[in-house]
């Protein structure tokens, strides 16, 4: 014979999975990992733009640096968000939790798809000026 528990003995968690039980795949997780990629690429974007109308870069490389970026950040965020959240360690100390972890996953991301390489400068460098004379060869000119 089986035992039926009444409706109110599982009490529901995230998505509806019972409490306690709310995995890696968990709503919070993933609306996290959503707002990082969003921010992420919004970055991405913002630097990718100027670097477009100056020909540093084509439209195709700006748009696959910015899908890049997003996806990076959002997997960062969301890795970061779920260690925040089981380690339940409250405020303060799950922010940094979060930013470590995410901070650690944002660069294994980076050294995997080849973003740590150097990026062209957005503004060329000034041409070198010649040092200026010496003021003593100068002086004694003077004088003579």
């Amino acid at each position: 014979m089986t035992q039926h528990h009444p409706t109110s003995y599982y009490q529901t968690g995230v998505n509806g999975s019972p409490a306690g039980m709310t995995g890696l795949a968990a709503r919070p997780v993933w609306n996290f990992g959503a707002m990082g990629a969003i921010v992420g690429g919004a970055l991405a974007a913002a630097q990718a733009i100027p670097m477009v109308k100056n020909k540093q870069i084509d439209a195709g490389q700006a748009v696959g640096e910015v899908v890049r970026e997003a996806a990076g950040t959002g997997v960062a965020t969301a890795a970061g968000a779920c260690v925040a959240g089981a380690a339940s360690l409250g405020g303060f100390v799950s922010l940094l939790a979060m930013f470590g972890v995410a901070t650690g996953v944002k660069y294994l991301w980076n050294s995997a798809f080849g973003a740590n390489e150097p990026q062209p400068a957005l503004v060329e460098a000034a041409p070198e000026t010649p040092a200026p004379a010496k003021a003593k060869a100068a002086k004694t000119t003077a004088k003579k």
